[in-house]
């Protein structure tokens, strides 16, 4: 699981948690990729993460951003941490300064606060103590070339506006216009689904993938019930 926070170089605000999946194909098959989405929930927790290993997570961070700052090189913008839950306790596996991706865009497409205000308190090192996001959960699925992770094959796209605040479509790695796009070989457009549960943000995903026409793949799992019930299963096990 992937937790992002704001840095000013002594005060840490955290972003929601969340969850990518890199695998091609549904059911994680496949091979690896960037990312062919990710998930938040309105909690701002992920159902198959304990909040003790939420907490842990957000205190090894605390403790690498401290760390810094008493060496004499206070860090201050975009911390990303990627952490995996065992069966000995929460484990750091890397540490990014920058955004998540594709969790960043989840996590910013509910962001509440002025990121502008916020990234001004960061260079300042005056940030405030929080930043406020909605309490919806998030689902984003990448529609990808044919072929993405192995041997993509890109072809062009035609977009019709959403027109919903809810169902939010990001521009990647494409040439064109907002309603007609030529891809490259890697991933071209980012579909957000926004409301009250994982679920039903999946489903306005899979809605708002029929604004989307031409040849593309798209993981269709992401989000679902499916892929929810098999890592709390996990979880138990």
């Amino acid at each position: 699981f992937s937790l992002q926070a704001f840095f000013d170089g002594s005060r840490l605000v955290a972003m929601p948690l969340a969850q990518d999946y890199k695998r091609s194909l549904d059911g994680d098959r496949g091979p690896n990729t960037g990312g062919m989405g990710s998930i938040t929930d309105h909690d701002h927790l992920l159902p198959f993460i304990p909040r003790s290993s939420s907490d842990a997570a957000l205190d090894i961070m605390t403790r690498v951003g401290n760390a810094m700052r008493k060496d004499g090189m206070p860090f201050r913008g975009i911390m990303y941490g990627q952490f995996m839950l065992t069966h000995s306790g929460t484990k750091l596996i890397e540490i990014n300064a920058r955004f998540a991706d594709p969790e960043g865009v989840n996590v910013l497409s509910i962001l509440d606060d002025d990121l502008v205000e916020i990234l001004f308190g960061i260079a300042g090192s005056n940030m405030k103590a929080t930043a406020k996001f909605a309490n919806k959960a998030t689902v984003l699925r990448y529609a990808v070339p044919r072929g993405y992770g192995s041997d993509p094959l890109p072809g062009s796209l035609d977009i019709d506006d959403p027109g919903k605040e809810d169902a939010l479509i990001y521009y990647a790695s494409v040439n064109g216009t907002l309603s007609h796009v030529e891809m490259t070989k890697s991933r071209a457009l980012a579909l957000v689904g926004i409301a009250d549960t994982i679920k039903e943000a999946g489903m306005k995903v899979d809605s708002l993938a029929r604004h989307v026409h031409g040849d593309f793949y798209m993981r269709t799992d992401i989000g679902s019930e499916e892929m929810l019930s098999g890592k709390m299963n996990r979880l138990k096990g």
